[in-house]
């Protein structure tokens, strides 16, 4: 698959500049399998989060929310 290189680059940079310092900070990206444009952020928001030296985790959902319930209760549990 082709993609603009140039285009990914400045999205990765926004994400950056939006984010701001994440440093060993965690993160929780959930989003909807159906959403395409959702998906396709994915990737530069990471390459951000990972230049920023932060970590990123990422759950897809569809129709059966059961999984992300799941996600959330370890989540929760890790926070306390």
């Amino acid at each position: 698959m082709k993609y603009d290189e140039e285009k990914f680059n400045s999205a990765v940079e926004e994400y950056k500049k939006a984010i701001g310092n994440v440093e060993s900070k965690s993160f929780l990206v959930i989003f909807d399998k159906d959403n395409k444009e959702a998906f396709f952020s994915l990737a530069p928001l990471s390459r951000a989060i990972h230049e920023l030296d932060g970590d990123m985790h990422v759950a897809g959902i569809g129709e059966d929310k059961d999984s992300l319930d799941a996600v959330r209760e370890v989540w929760r549990t890790y926070k306390e």
